[in-house]
């Protein structure tokens, strides 16, 4: 009877194992589709242990993140962006960081050299990149006031808060400038916009924020990185509607944006203000 258990037992595990290899596989490919931008991406929940727990969690998250989401593509006021990202923070963030801990329970529970690893560890490494595109959303979101002292500590304040939230070294290179103050509100916009889409596209090590007067009445602002970069030419697949309001803004104010970038080579935005604008 033994010996007529054990294959029955060896097929019985086989399957088991086969079976929560591919739940994983499906959270790790559903983690990808929603950090990409599929908030439609839903899963099975199956049955009651940790996996399930990952899974409901999951979805929990996705349903959050697109109602929010949309929310936030049709709420533009700087009163409505403070409340969702009190939202986002509230919900989405903490459940982010709820998948984090669970995942890195999972794998800390696995067996040494169990094939479940890799997808575990992958799908950890997923939602923790995933909290901290939401953490750079959430500046993005964030009102940062001029406090009538004008466009650079502005600039110099959310370049702080990049480098104690999200540990993105964001240096400034900052130059008294004759700026309209009515313009500073937007350009403040583009560069929070700038920096959250290099955070989330080109996970750079190093952000440059440069605010310059460059003679003859011209100003001139760029967000450089030394990120992943892109081709600009497919760049509204990269940005969506992002690039496009940045430009509208610019535009608004009778200036000109441009954007440099290659596969590999980071990307820099650059605005230019005045007479050759």
């Amino acid at each position: 009877m033994l010996l007529g258990a054990l294959p029955v037992g060896a097929v019985f595990g086989l399957l088991s194992t086969r079976r929560l290899l591919g739940r994983l596989q499906r959270l790790a490919d559903s983690t990808d589709a929603v950090a990409a931008g599929d908030y439609e991406r839903r899963v099975p929940v199956a049955g009651g242990d940790e996996v399930a727990r990952l899974e409901a969690g999951f979805n929990r998250m996705a349903e959050r993140l697109a109602e929010t989401m949309a929310t936030e593509r049709a709420l533009a006021g700087a009163g409505e962006r403070a409340r969702i990202a009190r939202e986002l923070h509230d919900s989405i963030s903490q459940d982010l960081f709820s998948l984090r801990l669970l995942a890195g329970g999972l794998r800390r529970a696995l067996p040494a050299g169990s094939p479940m690893h890799p997808r575990v560890e992958a799908m950890e490494r997923t939602v923790s990149g995933t909290l901290q595109e939401m953490q750079a959303l959430l500046l993005e979101l964030r009102p940062v006031a001029l406090r009538g002292a004008g466009l650079g500590p502005a600039l110099a304040e959310l370049a702080r808060a990049y480098r104690d939230r999200l540990g993105i070294a964001v240096e400034t290179e900052l130059e008294p400038v004759g700026l309209d103050p009515a313009a500073e509100p937007a350009l403040l916009r583009v560069v929070q916009e700038a920096l959250a889409n290099a955070v989330k596209h080109g996970r750079p090590s190093t952000v440059v924020v440069r605010l310059a007067d460059a003679g003859g009445g011209r100003i001139e602002l760029s967000v450089r990185d030394d990120g992943a970069g892109f081709d600009p030419g497919r760049a509204a697949e990269r940005h969506g509607m992002g690039l496009g309001l940045m430009r509208e803004r610019v535009a608004e104010l009778g200036g000109e944006l441009r954007v440099e970038s290659a596969p590999g080579r980071g990307a820099t935005v650059r605005v230019t203000l005045g007479p050759t604008a």
